[in-house]
């Protein structure tokens, strides 16, 4: 109901910050707040199966914890 961040996979950039900020009520999520919407990853390291997967994981904890980055190989 309030997530602390929001992963987008299929949206360019202009439609994905226009969004967040137009619907309503989403001023009020806590991941759009916070500038936690990330719409910027590949597609295919995070929906397609696969060895690419791995590497898909640590581009989201990049950028959902980066205080924590490199700390997972």
């Amino acid at each position: 109901m309030d997530p602390d961040c929001i992963i987008l996979a299929y949206m360019d950039e202009r439609s994905a910050v226009g969004m967040m900020g137009t619907r309503f009520g989403w001023e009020n999520i806590k991941a759009v707040r916070n500038g936690k919407v990330f719409n910027d990853l590949n597609p295919d390291l995070i929906l397609r199966p696969g060895p690419r997967v791995a590497e898909g994981v640590r581009e989201l904890q990049k950028r959902m914890y980066p205080s924590a980055e490199g700390r997972v190989k």
